[in-house]
C-alpha cells in the first residue's frame, strides 16, 4: 500500500481507477476510493483543511490532519528516536520510518522501541508536567492493549506455533517478492537518473 499524498501524476491514474472500483467507499469530491471509512475520514481533511490533532507540548500548538503525523512530531519533543539501521554494529537511528542511514542508504530501518528512550531534559516544570502527562498516558494505552488481549493457554500457544511453521515458506516468498519490488525501485530511480543527465548534456 503506497501511503500518503499522491504524486501530481498519480492522480489522474487514480481518478480513472476509482471510478471503474468495486468500492462504495468514495469520495464525493474527487471521487476517489477507499476500502476503509477511516481512510476516507482522513482523506477528508485534504479537501476541507481540518486539522483536528493539536500538539500540547508549551509553546507548541501545531495542528496536523491525522493522528499519526502528531504522534512523530511529538519525537521531536521527547527526544525519541525508535527506528534504526538493520546493519549489525551500526548506531545510527532515527525518528521517522522514512529516513536513510547515510552510512547504509539501501538498508532498511527496523522500529526498536525498547531503546528509544526519551532524552528531554528541561527544567521548566510545565515541560515536565506535559512529560510526566504524556508518559501516562501511554503507560494507560499499553495497559487497555494487555487487557485486550485473551489469556494464552497451553493450546492455544500450541496452535501459533503450528500455524508460524506453516507459514514459513509464505514469509520467504514474501521476502523475495519484497526484494523484487526493492530492486525494480532501485532501477527505475537509477534510469531516471541516467535520464536526466543525458537531458542535461544535450
Amino acid at each position: 500500500i503506497i501511503r500518503g499524498r499522491p504524486r501530481t501524476d498519480n492522480i489522474a491514474y487514480l481518478r480513472r481507477v476509482g471510478a471503474k472500483s468495486k468500492s462504495t467507499i468514495r469520495c464525493e469530491i474527487c471521487q476517489r476510493t477507499f476500502p476503509r471509512e477511516k481512510s476516507l475520514q482522513a482523506h477528508r481533511r485534504t479537501h476541507t483543511g481540518e486539522r483536528p490533532y493539536v500538539c500540547d507540548f508549551p509553546n507548541c500548538g501545531k495542528t496536523f490532519a491525522q493522528s499519526g503525523q502528531l504522534k512523530t512530531h511529538l519525537r521531536i519533543h521527547t527526544g525519541e528516536k525508535p527506528f534504526m539501521c538493520s546493519i549489525q554494529g551500526c548506531t545510527s537511528r532515527f525518528t521517522h520510518s522514512n529516513r536513510h542511514c547515510p552510512d547504509h542508504p539501501y538498508a532498511a530501518l527496523q522500529r526498536n522501541d525498547d531503546e528509544a528512550s526519551i532524552t528531554l531534559q528541561n527544567d521548566d516544570p510545565l515541560v515536565m508536567q506535559w512529560l510526566a502527562k504524556l508518559q501516562q498516558s501511554r503507560r494507560d494505552r499499553q495497559l487497555k492493549r494487555l487487557q485486550k488481549q485473551p489469556p494464552t493457554s497451553p493450546l492455544a500457544v500450541e496452535n501459533q506455533q503450528s500455524n508460524t511453521l506453516e507459514d514459513a515458506p509464505d514469509k520467504k516468498k514474501t521476502a523475495r517478492l519484497q526484494a523484487k519490488k526493492r530492486l525494480a525501485d532501485q532501477r527505475a530511480k537509477w534510469n531516471g537518473a541516467i535520464a536526466l543527465m543525458e537531458l542535461s548534456e544535450n
